[in-house]
């Protein structure tokens, strides 16, 4: 009996969810590492090993004594650099070389990259000594407050505040530290602007655009830059477009990258795009359910069947404004405030609209929630349709709507996204 190809897949949360099954249901055998045995993702596969994603060699151990076939991560950052690293080392493909998936996950090589090849992006400086207050006070007067305080080995605005004034700055330095496993942090001027979303693909050394969303953000200092929701097509890049795709192209070359999913976060500023951050992998945000419907790549299947080293089906679609066929949103949903989960139906279930595409909460029956701090606070998304921007937004607060998730506290704990202070709707 042939032996089935084995792929290693780091991360079992609900951003792997649906890589794993796809994977399964094509004849695949699944590894599922993830440092919490309770991911969704674990029953999923057909070995799954409690561990970090971000432990290179205990992953390389797995990875040799399953002989494995390929390995892949999807929606999360940091394992890129391990997946890199591991299919160097046992000659299996990956889309990027370890020394470019560094400077995707590290904002200070990030940055650096960026700067270096001269890609427009905020002014920083960088903190690598914390205790060393007299130099980091020296080097924050090149800067000009207000000022954006990010880790530089974090995801999902965890430990990114927004700070205003240099009284208070040491505080938050020393909250975000706690989110950075390298001990360093960025620090980069606020630049006020549309925040917008482009997921390309790298297809034989040239860049295709696939979507380019609005990022609805939620902005509550010292809050800033959680997503809320995404908005295809984006409305504020219209006029920005050729610059987006130069910017890209830009992008690309300064990272060496050749094959493969680019996320790319930017602001359109008074003076043109910039870029905020960018990673080499699909969004998780949902980005893997919205692509295929505007573009009709199945990204999950792109990333399965060249990890395995097989050759793998891209259309060559390439965004722009003549392409729209319809006008979709991703809307996320979060709590008004901490409550415990005393009963929550499946989303789908509660919905009647026949504008809902897909949809689930992240919660269910006995947890505990809060209200949003980062983007790991939110307790469930939906994927929308609409006629057009002013319909997708009336299908959305409908559904939310017709939302409810019962807690202790609350009669029903979700927030109306709506009413909170959002930038870019």
């Amino acid at each position: 009996m042939k032996r089935k190809p084995v792929l290693l897949v780091l991360g079992g949360g609900r951003l792997q969810k649906k890589i794993i099954k796809q994977a399964e249901e094509k004849g695949i055998a699944v590894a599922v590492v993830d440092c919490n045995p309770k991911a969704p993702g674990m029953s999923l596969g057909s070995y799954s090993f409690n561990i970090s994603t971000n432990d290179y060699k205990r992953n390389l151990l797995i990875a040799r004594k399953l002989n494995i076939s390929g390995i892949l991560t999807i929606g999360t950052d940091q394992p890129v650099t391990v997946a890199a690293k591991i299919s160097h080392e046992l000659n299996l493909p990956s889309f990027i070389s370890p020394e470019t998936a560094l400077l995707a996950t590290n904002k200070k090589k990030m940055k650096l990259t960026l700067s270096n090849n001269n890609i427009p992006t905020a002014k920083y400086i960088t903190i690598n000594n914390v205790k060393d207050k007299e130099t980091v006070k020296e080097k924050i007067k090149s800067l000009k407050f207000p000022v954006v305080i990010k880790p530089v080995d974090s995801q999902g605005q965890r430990g990114v505040f927004f700070v205003d004034n240099e009284h208070v700055l040491f505080d938050y330095i020393n909250e975000a530290l706690k989110y950075s496993r390298a001990g360093n942090l960025i620090v980069e001027e606020y630049v006020k602007g549309y925040e917008v979303t482009a997921s390309a693909w790298i297809y034989k050394n040239k860049l295709y655009l696939l979507i380019l969303t609005d990022r609805v953000t939620y902005f509550n200092p010292p809050s800033i830059g959680i997503c809320l929701a995404h908005i295809f097509p984006s409305k504020y890049g219209s006029q920005y477009f050729e610059e987006i795709k130069k910017l890209l192209k830009r992008t690309v070359e300064a990272f060496n990258i050749n094959e493969g999913p680019l996320y790319v976060q930017m602001l359109l500023t008074k003076r043109g795009p910039i870029i905020v951050e960018l990673a080499c992998r699909v969004g998780g945000g949902h980005e893997e359910d919205l692509i295929p419907l505007v573009t009709g790549v199945d990204v999950r299947q792109c990333l399965i069947d060249y990890a395995l080293g097989k050759q793998y089906k891209f259309n060559e679609y390439d965004f722009n404004y003549d392409l729209i066929k319809g006008h979709y949103g991703i809307f996320f949903i979060v709590a008004k405030g901490i409550d415990k989960v005393l009963n929550c139906v499946a989303l789908k279930k509660q919905v009647s609209n026949k504008a809902l595409i897909c949809g689930e909460f992240y919660v269910v029956k006995g947890d505990m929630v809060k209200h949003l701090t980062n983007a790991t606070d939110r307790i469930g998304a939906f994927l929308v349709k609409g006629k057009d921007r002013a319909d997708l937004l009336m299908n959305a607060k409908q559904i939310y709507n017709q939302l409810n998730i019962m807690g202790d506290k609350y009669s029903n704990l979700i927030e109306d996204i709506f009413t909170l202070p959002l930038k870019g709707l």
